[in-house]
């Protein structure tokens, strides 16, 4: 039922093991590249000008403007199309800035340009339907 906690919140790890096993999923989450989620799921990317990609749990280096993609899925189960943010962080901060809203149709992929902060940072992205259910992902941080 609605009360049911057990088994409600999950796990999803982006591995680059090419076959699934217990110790990919392992290493994936101690490189913290993974997303806790209540439904919905979040493929978060950020690009650099000179062609590197990261993901969650992974960093970046360099300077000049960045590059997010985000596409985001759920299903009717779990409240349909979930409305997605973007978060930029600096590390010793208190607060978080929200940089980017909106709601992805179908899977679609959002491009969304960044100006690269100064100092420490990070970036992350939280989803949420309808239904109230919820996907955040760990951050893509500065090198």
């Amino acid at each position: 039922g609605a009360d049911q906690i057990i088994g409600g919140h999950r796990t999803a790890v982006w591995s680059d093991a090419p076959q699934p096993s217990v110790d990919a999923v392992l290493d994936a989450l101690r490189r913290g590249r993974s997303q806790i989620t209540t439904g919905p799921l979040m493929d978060l990317n950020l690009h650099t000008t000179d062609g590197v990609s990261a993901r969650p749990g992974q960093s970046v280096s360099g300077d000049g403007p960045l590059t997010a993609s985000v596409a985001a899925v759920s299903s009717a189960e779990f409240g349909g199309a979930a409305a997605v943010e973007l978060w930029l962080g600096r590390v010793g901060d208190s607060a978080e800035r929200l940089v980017w809203r909106g709601t992805p149709t179908g899977g679609e992929t959002i491009s969304v340009a960044l100006d690269r902060p100064d100092g420490r940072w990070y970036l992350r992205a939280s989803a949420v339907t309808a239904s109230g259910a919820f996907a955040h992902t760990n951050p893509i941080w500065s090198a």
